[in-house]
């Protein structure tokens, strides 16, 4: 596994440049299954029929990635992001927030933005029949996949031979990595949450089919992501799949993409097209 020494490379994603009016923006949180789940909300600069909820990857705080989406694709929709998990993962608890959440945002048509380990949560929400009728109930339009980590059958060669813990460990010691170079104020570094970790790594795949529209974003030269898997699997279940490939970052194993500005403002179209097409399940 010495290859997953290269994920020490990552650094910190840079800051969005916009020259933009400042977004309208509020936090709120609500309580499901026991728990406590913190979203952020950023307004369009028009009235928009359109919401965007992004899902980040775990232990990251989907605020400032949803920042970035927001300005980078001109305060056209409403962003909503979900800023972690709620502590050790539950899927009942998180899809009774997401519901509560959307209402509060006022709905319209929601499109799922998943990035890396967050596609994973995405996609088993998108495929698994048993949520189906939460997907109705939120008026999912469709979905985008960035540089997606479904489950371990779908990492690069290299880690899918890999012991599950062999992965846990390199991860706990990646989030290390990342506390050591971020700019914020030295503080306890994040523990690696066991449980969502591990649900990454199920396998989530067989005998799914997915009704909403997804967009995938591959990132050349991801050497974490067996990219022609996930296409693979991801023709046999979506009927309606589109993807664009976009260049990597040389760190992070190339899981990293070079310009998220760039990748964002080019996924602004897709979600209008997810809404025009009002395809619901």
């Amino acid at each position: 596994m010495a290859s997953f020494d290269m994920l020490k490379r990552e650094t910190a994603r840079p800051e969005t440049k916009r020259d933009q009016p400042e977004a309208v923006r509020r936090n709120f949180e609500i309580e499901a299954g026991g728990r406590k789940f913190e979203f952020t909300e950023f307004q369009p600069k028009e009235p928009s029929n359109v919401t965007l909820l992004h899902f980040p990857a775990f232990e990251i705080d989907g605020e400032k990635n949803a920042e970035g989406i927001h300005y980078s694709m001109d305060q056209r929709y409403k962003t909503l992001a979900l800023k972690g998990y709620g502590g050790d993962y539950s899927k009942p608890a998180l899809v009774e927030a997401l519901e509560k959440a959307v209402l509060k945002a006022g709905g319209g048509h929601v499109v799922l933005h998943g990035c890396s380990l967050g596609t994973s949560v995405v996609y088993d929400l998108i495929s698994n029949p048993a949520d189906r009728s939460f997907l109705e109930r939120c008026h999912v339009a469709g979905a985008i996949l960035e540089t997606p980590l479904i489950d371990k059958a779908h990492f690069s060669e290299t880690f899918r031979s890999a012991r599950d813990s062999s992965i846990l460990s390199r991860m706990a010691e990646l989030l290390n990595v990342r506390a050591e170079q971020s700019n914020t104020p030295k503080r306890e570094p994040p523990v690696l949450n066991r449980e969502m970790a591990l649900e990454v790594l199920r396998e989530k795949t067989n005998g799914k089919l997915i009704s909403v529209p997804v967009h995938v974003v591959l990132a050349k030269g991801d050497a974490l992501v067996d990219n022609a898997k996930v296409m693979a699997t991801l023709r046999e279940q979506v009927p309606a799949l589109s993807s664009t490939t976009v260049t990597s970052s040389p760190g992070y194993l190339g899981h990293r993409v070079a310009d998220y500005g760039a990748m964002w403002r080019n996924e602004a179209p897709i979600l209008n097209v997810f809404a025009a097409q009002n395809i619901r399940p």
